[in-house]
């Protein structure tokens, strides 16, 4: 009887241990998302030479990255948009994009 409750007794000590070590690991990628969130930096394109239409498109498209991009703003006299994501946005992402709507790197006035 002793060996079926201490054999119960450590099952459920190891039930408990693994739930621990799985909330803790989520909590960390949590922190982790949460910090990756809150790192900003702007993205600044020229797009002199493009249609208010197709800037258009380009601005809606990237707006839709909900999560990812904070904000964006074109100056309509310059045509120069402004883009502030997070690190959540992946570079990919972004290169993704850019090539989707022929925007060479030329453009890229900064990012940081």
């Amino acid at each position: 009887m002793k060996k079926i409750f201490l054999f119960s007794i450590c099952i459920i000590a190891t039930q408990i241990t693994k739930a621990q070590v799985a909330d803790a690991k989520s909590l960390e990628a949590q922190t982790y998302q949460t910090k990756l969130s809150q790192i900003t930096k702007t993205l600044v394109i020229n797009m002199s030479g493009f249609s208010m239409n197709f800037i258009g498109e380009f601005k809606d498209e990237v707006i839709g990255w909900q999560g990812k991009v904070i904000s964006i703003n074109l100056n309509e006299d310059s045509k120069i948009i402004s883009i502030v994501h997070n690190e959540l946005l992946d570079p990919r992402e972004i290169s993704d994009i850019l090539s989707k709507y022929q925007i060479v790197k030329d453009r890229i006035i900064s990012h940081q």
